[in-house]
């Protein structure tokens, strides 16, 4: 399978990110080393088909999108999300108005529940 490890690696940190894991937890629950998952994260090693199938079914997510591949097609327009996580991981509310912050609360909520 062929696909841009740039796009799995910023995908793999962004899924972690918003499953509220660290690298250490989320390797834990994978059995694999935190380092390893780093790598992943960072480009430096490219994952083989059978971490990619782990990884999907950790996050809940099919492989097409995990990849960037659809049906031969690479997906576009999420650039933009990923450049919002900083490398701490933690998101900076602190430009959101009380009223963005009171939806994304709901939003949480409404996820939560599912």
């Amino acid at each position: 399978m062929k696909f841009d490890n740039k796009v799995v690696a910023k995908r793999l940190k962004f899924l972690r990110v918003m499953a509220g894991q660290t690298q250490a937890e989320t390797a834990k629950s994978l059995n694999i080393s935190r380092s390893c998952l780093a790598n992943y994260e960072t480009e430096r090693r490219i994952p083989d088909e059978d971490i990619l199938t782990l990884f999907a079914k950790h996050f809940g997510v099919r492989m097409s999108y995990l990849t960037g591949i659809s049906s031969g097609d690479v997906y576009h327009g999420e650039e933009e999300l990923f450049e919002l996580i900083p490398e701490n991981g933690i998101l900076d509310l602190s430009r959101i108005s009380p009223e963005g912050r009171i939806a994304l609360l709901q939003f949480y909520s409404f996820l939560k529940e599912k």
